[in-house]
């Protein structure tokens, strides 16, 4: 399971924390609203670009074997240790940081959108 948070809301925390007292040498879980797993993120995305396909299952051990063996190159995309993090979720029911901030945290289809709408560079 996955907590994804956009971007911009990890910047207003980190901004944040500079400003509110309370958040002073502290440390929080950051997560977004909406927890899922990684197979229905890729549909989500899948559904956001208007792509059509099938999302085929790979055993994990392929992903492991890889980034143990390429993961050490700058031009491979991830790394071993990655793969390990992935499966081992990023969750968390901890809403403090937001709390303290008077914050909401994007909706997952909010920060994926907002991917969608930037028009790629030339």
């Amino acid at each position: 399971m996955l907590s994804p948070v956009s971007r911009d809301d990890v910047a207003e925390a980190f901004a944040q924390a500079l400003l509110i007292e309370t958040l002073n040498n502290r440390t929080f879980d950051v997560k977004g609203q909406t927890n899922v797993t990684y197979r229905e993120l890729l549909q989500k995305i899948k559904h956001l670009s208007g792509r059509i396909g099938i999302l085929t299952p790979i055993p994990l051990i392929f992903f492991k074997v890889l980034g143990k063996v390429f993961g050490r190159f700058s031009w491979f995309p991830f790394t071993y240790d990655q793969i390990l993090m992935l499966t081992r979720g990023i969750v968390s029911d901890n809403q403090e940081l937001w709390t303290l901030m008077s914050h909401h945290p994007l909706p997952l289809n909010t920060i994926l959108q907002q991917y969608r709408d930037v028009s790629p560079v030339e």
